[in-house]
């Protein structure tokens, strides 16, 4: 991009993409898939009706049936899921949630997946039992 400025994500992310809607329209396809929404772990897909209503959210509403197909972008505000704090709560969860599906994937596709399920064998491995 011919003004790209280092460290300002709001200026690279927002306005030149919003400037660039305004001059050539035609060159901009808006996809509500892309964003999802996140906070205090409930998801709220923009592409659902009054999406911005804090008590529609996945849980409730049957709105991100698939999350591998319906969404192309997660983006987690405060807190941080549980799951994806780090890798020995995602491996460790006893329950399967939306959260620890995507955390696992992308271990998968890094390739460390199997790395990281090593670590946490070993590690409750070594922790002496009671």
């Amino acid at each position: 991009m011919k003004w790209f400025e280092d460290d300002d994500w709001t200026w690279n992310g927002l306005r030149q993409p919003y400037r660039i809607k305004e001059r050539h329209p035609e060159l901009v396809q808006i996809d509500p898939h892309l964003q999802v929404i996140c906070f205090q772990s409930l998801c709220h897909p923009t592409w659902w009706p009054d999406y911005h209503n804090a008590s529609i959210h996945h849980l409730n509403s049957n709105s991100i049936r698939n999350w591998r197909t319906d969404v192309y972008a997660f983006h987690w505000t405060h807190p941080t899921p549980f799951e994806l704090k780090n890798h020995v709560n995602l491996l460790t969860i006893s329950e399967n949630t939306m959260f620890s599906e995507i955390g696992r994937y992308v271990l998968e596709q890094a390739g460390t997946l199997q790395y990281f399920t090593h670590l946490v064998r070993k590690q409750s491995a070594s922790v002496p039992h009671r």
